[in-house]
């Protein structure tokens, strides 16, 4: 199955298409940018706080692509399994914006699993 990025959310604006009001049915899409923008406000103070440099603007592209994915495929899928790389993943990485879509309800923390790969063989 290979989705498109627009299609992923497309099939994030179907229940709010339902709505009368036309303003709704990019609710979920705003909310998930603004999610977003605030997170990457804070983790910019903090940076700022430990005399490091802002994220890179290229940041909120990714934390999107990769928020709109994993919504989008919870929602056309009915369920999804989130593996991280790491069990502990850096406040300042593109990974830790998962906690937008758990913020907005788009997943759950029990769909989320560590990979762990054990190397001792």
């Amino acid at each position: 199955l290979e989705l498109r990025y627009s299609q992923l959310a497309d099939a994030l604006l179907i229940d709010d298409e339902s709505s009368s009001s036309e303003t709704t049915t990019t609710t979920t899409m705003k909310e998930i940018e603004t999610v977003i923008d605030n997170q990457i406000a804070v983790k910019n103070e903090k940076r700022l706080a430990l005399g490091k440099p802002p994220l890179k603007s290229y940041f909120k592209d990714y934390a999107l692509l990769q928020e709109v994915t994993k919504a989008g495929c919870n929602k056309i899928c009915g369920d999804i399994t989130i593996a991280h790389t790491a069990s502990n993943i850096s406040e300042f990485s593109v990974t830790s914006f998962y906690t937008a879509g758990l913020e907005l309800g788009l997943y759950d923390q029990y769909q989320m699993v560590s990979y762990y790969n054990d190397n001792s063989d």
